[in-house]
């Protein structure tokens, strides 16, 4: 009978396996919200190369739209860069893109031309187009510091034809 009795009695001895009862779990909910962190700041700076090659691409379309003889006026280059963006990013309003954005065209001596007319300019004399957009306005992991109030810009420079 006393054979019987130890057996069904709880053991104070661990047995193989037992001491690790329970420790993936620990080791997981310790290790996990670094994990977690460092794929979201993959996903941030993802979506920061994005933007930045968005942001290029405007400016090369401006640059394309500004060398051309047929475009007319600064705004036709700024409007063409803020539909792209526009394009790009649907769920922007178009306030948010607004206040997000800022074109500048320049002359070879660096003025910026506001409402000008870009015939004016001699055929072959070089024009800038400077895209400056804010990251935050297409963010969407807000809070994290190491982007915020970043503005991407790209400058392209073209030939007037």
């Amino acid at each position: 009978m006393m054979g019987a009795e130890s057996r069904n009695r709880p053991s104070l001895r661990w047995g193989p396996g037992q001491a690790r009862r329970g420790a993936a779990t620990v080791e997981f909910a310790v290790v996990a919200p670094f994990l977690f962190a460092l794929l979201l700041g993959m996903v941030d700076i993802g979506q920061l190369a994005n933007v930045g090659q968005a942001v290029s691409g405007a400016s090369a379309l401006g640059g394309r739209m500004a060398a051309k003889a047929d475009t007319d006026t600064v705004d036709e280059v700024k409007s063409r860069v803020a539909g792209y963006l526009a394009d790009r990013f649907p769920a922007l309003s178009s306030e948010a893109l607004a206040s997000a954005l800022e074109v500048n065209v320049a002359d070879s001596a660096g003025t910026v031309l506001s409402g000008a007319a870009l015939d004016d300019l001699d055929p072959g004399s070089p024009v800038s187009i400077r895209v400056a957009f804010r990251f935050d306005a297409v963010r969407w992991l807000g809070g994290i510091g190491a982007g915020q109030g970043r503005v991407l810009q790209t400058t392209t420079v073209v030939r007037r034809e």
